[in-house]
C-alpha cells in the first residue's frame, strides 16, 4: 500500500516494546526488500538498482534511466513453480470449510488462488505466515445460529517482514509458537473523503490478542497505546509458518535470491548494451579540409539528398561509424546472463534449452525432490490449518489435501508412451495400469476419471462381444462358413 510512514527504528531496538525485531528479520531484512523490489518489476525502485554514473548529467541519466527495461524473469520462475504446486485436490473436508471455499479470505479469493498467493510469497521469501482469524465472539445458542450469522472462521496471508518478533517452545519435542507481533497497515479516515496509512501492531498469545499503535498525544510518556484487545477460544496461537523446505519458525533463506540476483545484473548489462546501441546507431559525418569564404570562413555544412559538400584537391568527406568492436562482448556477456538465469529456472523441463538426456534427467530430478519437498510442506500447512480451523468451528478436521501426483513427477517422453502402449496391447498392463501410468505421466488431465473410463470400456467390449456371438449364432443356423477374420468387431 502506497503512503506508509517511516516508523522510528528506535522502536525496533527496544526488547520491552511488542515492535521489537527478531535477529532473524533484521538478517534476512534486506534481501526482503531487494526480492520484494524485484517481485514488481524495480516500479519505484530503477534507480536504486541503476545508479547515476559520477559526473553524468542529470537530463542524460534520466533518459538512460528510462531507456532501460527489467526482463521479470524471477517473478515468471516463482509463479511457474507456485502453479505446479497448485495441482491439488481435497476430499472430505469440514462442512465449514467447504462451504468457505470459495472465499476463504473474505477477500474473494478461492482456496486455490490463496495457496497459489501463499506458495508464490514462501518461495520469493524464504518463507511467510497464514494466520486463522475468527470474527469476534458472539453467544448463540447453536452451531446454525453462528452459521446463519455470518461468523465463519477465515485464512490471512502475512509477508515475512510483517512478522516483527516471535517466542516459540518446545513441547513434546514439537516446536510451538507461544508469541507473535504482526505489524498491519490500516487505512484511517482523514477528512471527509480521505485516509491516511497508520501502522497497528498485534500481538498473539494463546487465548488472547491485543493490538497497539502509535501514541501521537502531546506529552506522551509511553511510545505504544493499546487500542484493542480481547480473547479467542484457541489455547494456542492461531498463526501457522510455511516455508518451502522444513524450518523453525521464522527462520529460512530465500531459495531464489541468486535468480533475482541475476536478473539486477541482467537489467544493468542489457542498459548499457541499450547506451551502446543508442550512442552508434548513427554515423558521423567528417569533412577534411573545407574551401573556406574570403578565405577565411568555411561554409555552412548542410547534409541531405539535394546538397553536396565541396572540398579541397587534397580533402576528403565521409560517414564515420563508430566503432562497434565492445557490442559483440557485450552482447555475449548478456547472453551468459540469460543462460545462467535460465539455469536458475525451469526452462530446461520446457524445451527451451538444448541439453542432453542426461543433464536433462539429473536436472528434472533435483527439480522433482525440491517439488515433492515443498507438496509435503503444502500439504502440512493445510493440516495446520484445518486444525485451527476445527477448534474455532467445533469440527473434525477430516480433510485432506493431497498434490496431484504429475504435478511430482516428469512428464512421459513420446518413446515412453510409445512403450506403455506396446505393453497394453501385448496384454501386459491391465487398463487401469495403463490409464493410471498415462496420467502420472501428464499424458491425461489431473481430472480424468479413470474409474469412469475403465466402466465404459468394459461395457463397450461386453456388447461388441455380445453382438458378435449373436451374429455367429445366426451365421451358424443359416449354415453360413466365414473366414474368421470377417467375424472380427469392426468387420
Amino acid at each position: 500500500m502506497d503512503g506508509r510512514p517511516a516508523i522510528d527504528g528506535d522502536l525496533f531496538d527496544a526488547p520491552n516494546l511488542p515492535t521489537w525485531k527478531h535477529p532473524v528479520l533484521r538478517d534476512v531484512e534486506p534481501d526482503l526488500q531487494l526480492l520484494a523490489d524485484c517481485w514488481l518489476g524495480l516500479r519505484g525502485a530503477e534507480s536504486t538498482y541503476l545508479p547515476q554514473e559520477s559526473k553524468e548529467p542529470d537530463h542524460a541519466y534520466r533518459n538512460r534511466l528510462s531507456r532501460a527495461t527489467y526482463v521479470p524473469s524471477f517473478r515468471k520462475a516463482i509463479e511457474a513453480m507456485s502453479g505446479i504446486l497448485s495441482q491439488f485436490t481435497l476430499s472430505d473436508l469440514p462442512a465449514s470449510l467447504e462451504q468457505q471455499l470459495q472465499d476463504i479470505d473474505q477477500l474473494g479469493n478461492n482456496l486455490t488462488a490463496f495457496m497459489a498467493m501463499a506458495d508464490s510469497l514462501a518461495m520469493r521469501d524464504g518463507g511467510c505466515a497464514v494466520m486463522v482469524e475468527m470474527p469476534q465472539q458472539v453467544a448463540v445458542p447453536s452451531e446454525a445460529d453462528r452459521l446463519a450469522l455470518g461468523r465463519q472462521p477465515y485464512l490471512v496471508l502475512l509477508e515475512r517482514r510483517n512478522i516483527l518478533n516471535w517466542k516459540t517452545e518446545y513441547v513434546a519435542g514439537q516446536e510451538q509458537l507461544v508469541q507473535a507481533t504482526l505489524l498491519e497497515w490500516r487505512e484511517v479516515e482523514a477528512g471527509d473523503f480521505g485516509f491516511s496509512v497508520e501502522p497497528f501492531f498485534r500481538v498473539l498469545t494463546p487465548g488472547a490478542f491485543q493490538v497497539y499503535t502509535l501514541n501521537k498525544q502531546l506529552g506522551a510518556t509511553t511510545a505504544l497505546q493499546l487500542v484493542e484487545e480481547g480473547f479467542t477460544s484457541l489455547s494456542e496461537v492461531p498463526l501457522v509458518w510455511y516455508s518451502p523446505q522444513p524450518q523453525r519458525w521464522g527462520h529460512g533463506l530465500p531459495p531464489f535470491r541468486e535468480l533475482a540476483l541475476l536478473t539486477l545484473q541482467h537489467y544493468r548489462s542489457r542498459s548499457d548494451l541499450n547506451e551502446l546501441l543508442h550512442r552508434c546507431a548513427l554515423p558521423v559525418p567528417v569533412r577534411r579540409g573545407a574551401l573556406l569564404l574570403d578565405g577565411q570562413t568555411p561554409p555552412p555544412l548542410v547534409i541531405g539528398p539535394n546538397s553536396v559538400v565541396d572540398v579541397p584537391v587534397d580533402g576528403d568527406f565521409r560517414f564515420a561509424e563508430p566503432s562497434g568492436s565492445s557490442l559483440q562482448q557485450q552482447q555475449e556477456h548478456l547472453r551468459h546472463i540469460e543462460q545462467l538465469i535460465n539455469n536458475e529456472t525451469l526452462a530446461f523441463m520446457s524445451g527451451q534449452e538444448a541439453v542432453t538426456a542426461t543433464q536433462a534427467r539429473l536436472q528434472a530430478g533435483q527439480v522433482q525432490s525440491g517439488l515433492a519437498l515443498a507438496g509435503m510442506q503444502k500439504a502440512s500447512l493445510f493440516e495446520q490449518l484445518q486444525l485451527l480451523w476445527c477448534a474455532y468451528s467445533e469440527e473434525e478436521p477430516t480433510g485432506v489435501l493431497q498434490i496431484a501426483s504429475q504435478a511430482l513427477e516428469s512428464k512421459l517422453e513420446p518413446q515412453q508412451v510409445a512403450q506403455i502402449k506396446s505393453l497394453a496391447d501385448g496384454g501386459y498392463l491391465r487398463k487401469e495400469t495403463t490409464l493410471e501410468l498415462l496420467q502420472r505421466g501428464g499424458i491425461l488431465p489431473t481430472d480424468f476419471d479413470i474409474e469412469a473410463e475403465v466402466l465404459g470400456l468394459t461395457g463397450l467390449e461386453e456388447q461388441q462381444l455380445s453382438s458378435q456371438l449373436e451374429r455367429d449364432r445366426q451365421l451358424l443356423e443359416q449354415n453360413v462358413m466365414v473366414p474368421p477374420q470377417a467375424l472380427q468387431p469392426g468387420s
